[in-house]
């Protein structure tokens, strides 16, 4: 029968509530004297047993530079003719996912979630340089239309404020925004769509692995 102040567990050799052995009983053990040696051991390992749990927790909870998240988050513009329009926004629907350090989002984006905790809700103002820089003048280019017709099919038709995808002899693939398109040539801006525009990001980290 387990002794007055211990506790009771289905093994009498282990405890698994706390992880502690207990011996069997000594010769010259007498019953009658309270046992207060273990039961200093026994808080001392809780004690420890939690702090050692919840740091643990704490440090795989938090957002890492190579962390793959679940997360709401809501892109707006926050200069320029167009400021407040958002551009992207998961709160009104499914979370989406991100995987940190592959350039799925801007450095500057991504770093800005680095270190804070799952759970977490925060906002984020991020000047042109931080988020898809400062917008290149060289990046609009000229484009002839038998080249635009070789990465879109000769049936293609095309308005002024389409996107669209090219892929380069490398095999990497680039976008530009049609801006203007003439019989012998469309006019591109390869310019990333945020570029020089100042960004505010609200987040909400659900899971962070």
């Amino acid at each position: 029968m387990p002794q007055a102040g211990r506790p009771r567990c289905a093994s009498e050799q282990f405890c698994p509530c706390v992880g502690l052995r207990w011996g069997r009983i000594e010769a010259g053990f007498d019953p009658r004297t309270p046992r207060r040696s273990k039961i200093r051991v026994y808080r001392h390992f809780f004690t420890v047993t939690i702090l050692s749990s919840t740091a643990a927790d704490q440090a795989t909870t938090s957002v890492q530079a190579n962390s793959y998240l679940t997360l709401h988050y809501r892109i707006a513009l926050a200069s320029g003719p167009a400021r407040a329009s958002v551009f992207a926004d998961t709160f009104d629907g499914r979370p989406g996912t991100l995987q940190l350090g592959i350039g799925q989002w801007a450095p500057g984006l991504e770093a800005a979630l680095v270190g804070h905790a799952e759970g977490e809700r925060f906002s984020v103002t991020l000047e042109p340089a931080q988020a898809y820089g400062d917008r290149n003048p060289d990046l609009i280019q000229k484009v002839t239309r038998t080249m635009l017709a070789e990465h879109a099919g000769p049936d293609a038709t095309f308005e002024p404020g389409d996107l669209v995808e090219f892929t380069a002899p490398n095999g990497a693939r680039y976008s530009g925004v049609l801006k203007q398109i003439e019989p012998e040539w469309a006019l591109f801006d390869f310019n990333h769509p945020l570029a020089g525009t100042a960004l505010r990001v609200d987040v909400h980290i659900l899971g962070v692995l």
